[in-house]
């Protein structure tokens, strides 16, 4: 057994292990390769958010749109004035639909006071996503209700004033005969 031990410590004598140069320059190189990894995490993670966001921003667009089409495609004595459509929904009640900075705002008439309108809310409420800050907005054509056809120039989704997405023009044929 001595015999080996002393063969084996005879072995590793002779061969060159690696020099302090050689050992700093392999520890200089993983410290920048683990810089660039480093860096790029925060762009890819950013990368991220921005195609979640805008993926969320494009649904909650086509929600705010079908949303807007259900309710004005079966509506009758549709008018509009100063930005805000009124007309009759299919149930009869009396609607108005607006856009302001806070969202698309739908009214009825109230049912259990006949003439009072109920409290405004929000077309479409905001996405589950944790995205609650989002709001949708539609702006009028200058000739929005024509021959049955309600244009808006844009719909858009918007984060503190930047534009998320976007539709526009965007017309629904309103299936009720217009009044004249």
């Amino acid at each position: 057994m001595r015999r080996r031990m002393r063969s084996l410590r005879a072995r590793l004598r002779g061969r060159g292990g690696m020099t302090l140069a050689e050992l700093l320059m392999t520890v200089l190189i993983l410290a920048m390769v683990m810089a660039v990894v480093a860096a790029g995490v925060p762009a890819a993670v950013r990368a991220y958010r921005g195609a979640v966001e805008s993926a969320n921003a494009q649904v909650y667009l086509s929600t705010v749109m079908t949303e807007l089409r259900g309710e004005l495609g079966l509506a009758s004595d549709v008018s509009v004035e100063d930005g805000v459509i009124r007309y009759r929904s299919a149930d009869g009640l009396a609607a108005a639909l607006s856009s302001d900075s806070s969202g698309i705002r739908l009214q009825y008439s109230g049912e259990s006071l006949p003439g009072a309108m109920d409290a405004p809310r929000l077309l479409v409420a905001q996405p589950a996503s944790g995205s609650d800050d989002l709001v949708a907005q539609f702006e009028l054509d200058s000739v929005p209700y024509a021959d049955g056809v309600i244009t808006f120039r844009s719909v858009t989704v918007r984060r503190d004033g930047d534009t998320l997405a976007e539709a526009g023009p965007y017309q629904i044929r309103v299936l009720a005969a217009p009044t004249p």
